[in-house]
């Protein structure tokens, strides 16, 4: 794993635990893809609905969970 990779997801985790909406998308992505983290998505779809459903929701974070929903995980 990526030294740089993974510092940006603590970064964008540390964010995303703040609530911004931006950031959870982001974080969630870096679980899909496994970018500094370890692939996980459960976690990722996670980080995608609390996104999506905020009260500025990041129309990002639906579009990915929906096609996560869609197509799975392959």
């Amino acid at each position: 794993m990526n030294e740089n990779k993974a510092e940006g997801a603590r970064i964008w985790r540390k964010l995303a635990e703040t609530g911004d909406v931006r950031s959870q998308y982001q974080v969630g992505t870096c679980y899909w893809d496994g970018q500094g983290v370890l692939r996980d998505s459960q976690e990722a779809m996670r980080w995608w609905v609390m996104a999506a459903i905020a009260e500025n929701g990041d129309c990002d974070a639906a579009q990915s969970l929906a096609s996560a929903y869609l197509h799975g995980d392959d």
